[in-house]
């Protein structure tokens, strides 16, 4: 997913993407801080080891339902919708992961 150049606009602290993209809308995200919060979001969810499918569509659900309520401006946003339907293919099915595709659990 080609993002663009995201730009920081000084007068309202948003960050904002340079039109490359071919998306509507400018705004990515309300601050520096939450766009910087959301792809660590996502990231995390890459990374867990779920047990089963359903627990990961109920931490998919979570995650939608978590980038709305930190950063508003994703609500609508065309951008953010796609990055998480990508985010959900990219996981893929739990139960076609092997042992050697888990991470390792530090206890």
């Amino acid at each position: 997913m080609d993002w663009g150049q995201r730009l920081l606009d000084g007068e309202t602290g948003a960050v904002v993407q340079d039109g490359s993209t071919g998306y509507d809308e400018v705004v990515m995200a309300g601050s520096l801080r939450t766009f910087l919060i959301l792809p660590r979001l996502c990231q995390e969810f890459l990374v867990s080891d779920f047990a089963t499918n359903d627990e990961r569509e109920d931490a998919l659900e979570s995650l939608q339902e978590w980038t709305k309520a930190i950063d508003p401006a994703t609500e609508d946003s065309l951008i953010w919708e796609h990055a998480l339907d990508t985010l959900a293919r990219l996981g893929g099915d739990v139960t076609m992961r092997g042992p050697q595709c888990r991470r390792p659990s530090h206890r």
